[in-house]
């Protein structure tokens, strides 16, 4: 695992195609911004379980979750794409 140290404005870039920027940091939380192809899954760790797979009506499933709560076992809300 890599382990970096950033500042509230640094980025991280992956590849050519995916930038990590940090974007706040709180006393326990840390907000951060992913730029990432359209086409690219992207789901926190504790949700892959909850997730489906494929596509489904209104999009991609990396795209899906912006203003809709996921199912109700977990009780949490699925992060927020801006493009």
């Amino acid at each position: 695992m890599l382990v970096l140290s950033r500042k509230v404005g640094q980025k991280i870039q992956i590849g050519r195609n995916i930038t990590i920027t940090i974007l706040r940091v709180k006393k326990t939380s840390v907000k951060i911004g992913i730029e990432a192809p359209q086409d690219l899954r992207i789901v926190r760790n504790e949700l892959l379980d909850t997730v489906p797979d494929g596509p489904t009506a209104g999009g991609s499933p990396s795209r899906q979750g912006a203003s809709r709560k996921c199912p109700a076992r977990t009780g949490k809300r699925l992060a927020r794409r801006t493009h």
